[in-house]
Order: structure tokens, then sequence, then C-alpha cells
């Protein structure tokens, strides 16, 4: 009986990697010019690849992939969602925003967005009592209304 032969070197009963591990980037995230690298989206104008960022946050932090606030800016928060998300999907974990992870969030079809610009971040400010306000006049403080001021109506001398 001949001796079979060995298409590869790997062992028996193991499985090659499925993707070589990336260089990590040299900050801890890619930044906005690298992040699209390999892309078409490479090309869009800084805004329109701002926007696209912006939309990227919002799809991962619908699939629980991304904790941070979105809001169409690099980070390693942003970083670490992406890789995250391109290992659940079987995607090379390099943790940018190339062709396949875009086409995988389901942003493919966008268009540069070269006027776009970050939406403001809503602020929260502190009142002359010390209180969170979140600038919304409508909605009670909820914290004031249902726990601080009936414990000190509760404990009023």
């Amino acid at each position: 009986m001949p001796t079979p032969v060995l298409s590869s070197p790997i062992a028996y009963g193991t499985h090659p990697p499925s993707h070589p591990a990336p260089a990590p980037p040299p900050d801890g995230y890619w930044n906005l010019d690298q992040i699209f690298a390999g892309s078409s989206f490479n090309a869009y104008s800084k805004n329109g690849r701002a926007y696209l960022l912006f939309e990227a946050q919002a799809a991962l932090k619908q699939k629980s992939h991304y904790k941070a606030p979105v809001d169409g800016k690099v980070g390693q928060g942003t970083h670490k969602a992406i890789v995250s998300f391109q290992s659940a999907n079987g995607l090379q974990p390099n943790g940018q925003l190339d062709s396949a992870t875009v086409a995988a969030l389901g942003l493919s079809g966008m268009d540069d967005k070269s006027d776009w610009s970050a939406p403001a971040r809503k602020r929260s400010s502190r009142s002359s009592s010390g209180q969170s306000s979140d600038g919304d006049d409508d909605e009670p403080n909820w914290w004031r209304t249902n726990v601080a001021d009936p414990f000190k109506r509760a404990f009023r001398r």
C-alpha cells in the first residue's frame, strides 16, 4: 500500500487559519484616510467618508458591536467594533471599512455626501441646583421627580 502524500504541511486534524492576522494600526485605530484603504470609498470626499463612517457606526451599534456615540469619527471603539463585526461575519478582521465589510453592513450603495457634517452632540449641562439637564424642557427629570424629591420629603425634619 503506497504512503499518502500530503499536499500541505498542516497536521491531520488541524485547520489553517481562515484569515492571516493583519498588522495592527500604529495608533490603535485607522485614521479617516486609512480606514477606507483598498476600497472605492477611499475616493470619496472627506465629508463623504465621515458620513459613511457615521452610517457604519449606526449599523454596528444596531448589530450590538458598537457602544460609543455615533459621531462619524474614528477611534479605538470604532476600530474594535469593526474588527468584532468582521470576525463574526467571516471577513478579514483588519478594522478597515473595505468593500466586503461595507457590503456586509448593507451600506455599499451609498453616495458621496461632500456637504455632510456631523450632527452636534447633545451635551448635558448642570443647573444651579446641581441637577443634570439634557436640555429637553418637555420631559421632567425622571430621577429628581421619582427618587430624589420623594426621598427628601420622606426624611424632612
